[in-house]
């Protein structure tokens, strides 16, 4: 993020201390890359069957067991590394997402506040975590998810609002409306369940469907979509600034953003206000 405090690094203790374990890091990162997590998970439990008190290694495991749905084996191997390491952050986040997993939501905001605590605020891929889950807060007040959504937009966005947005979008009350959906979800997911219908019945006489998708992967859920909408934009591999330039030269009227602080999300676009009308929904 621009702007940003410098995070709190990882104690020395927990660094890689030779070039075989640097080298071995990195093949078991780019095998999680390439979606390759049990070949990944063998890299790492190698590592710690040759250094069993190797911190990194265990921090790789808990993330790729998570990646498995493993959650319940991912809180041993990461409650050894925060015993080992307990000022490091990322550790208090993934036993936090572990937790979210089991349904644990209480459980898992408290260590998600103590991530975001270690790791200094700055570090807004575990504020968007945690923003998700208060939803699940059972004692969470409407009253105080609004002033937790408001203060992040505030710390966050606001350095990337305009100061002075305008627009182009022609006023003709009589030409279509461009409505465009924002979404890394238009794939085999429970938000293209919901949306495939919207899409399938905008009246085209009336609105301009776009389509801007955040993701790489594509499949028939993909494909199915597709069909419905007159414009599709794939998005995945441009910045925001891109994203909001490309929104605006499109002259779209209304904006909806379809994946809140989940995965593949781009609220930072809707920082910018490329769109005079904004919403969001389902995500």
């Amino acid at each position: 993020m621009k702007g940003s405090k410098s995070k709190k690094s990882a104690p020395a203790s927990i660094r890689p201390v030779s070039p075989l374990e640097e080298e071995l890091l990195r093949l078991g990162a780019d095998l999680e890359k390439s979606k390759r997590l049990t070949e990944a998970l063998a890299v790492y439990q190698r590592m710690l069957a040759a250094r069993p008190d190797f911190v990194p290694a265990k921090l790789n495991v808990g993330r790729v067991l998570i990646l498995l749905r493993r959650s319940e084996e991912a809180l041993r191997i990461l409650e050894e590394a925060r015993a080992q390491a307990p000022d490091f952050g990322m550790t208090y986040a993934m036993i936090g997402q572990a937790l979210s997993n089991l349904q644990l939501t209480q459980q898992a905001v408290t260590y998600q506040r103590l991530a975001i605590a270690l790791n200094a605020p700055d570090d807004v891929v575990l504020v968007h975590v945690l923003l998700f889950n208060l939803n699940y807060m059972p004692d969470c007040t409407a009253e105080a998810l609004f002033d937790a959504h408001q203060l992040f937009g505030q710390r966050y966005c606001s350095e990337f609002y305009p100061q002075d947005p305008c627009y182009d979008n022609h006023p003709d009350p009589e030409r279509p409306l461009k409505i465009g959906y924002v979404s890394g979800d238009f794939r085999n997911h429970p938000v293209s369940q919901f949306i495939e219908p919207v899409f399938a019945h905008h009246d085209p006489t009336q609105f301009e469907i776009h389509a801007f998708y955040s993701h790489d992967l594509n499949d028939a859920t993909t494909a199915r979509l597709r069909s419905h909408v007159a414009h599709w934009h794939p998005i995945a591999d441009q910045d925001d600034d891109a994203v909001a330039e490309l929104i605006r030269t499109l002259g779209i009227d209304i904006l909806i953003d379809l994946s809140g602080h989940t995965d593949h999300h781009r609220l930072f676009v809707f920082a910018r206000k490329p769109a005079p009308v904004q919403a969001t929904w389902l995500g």
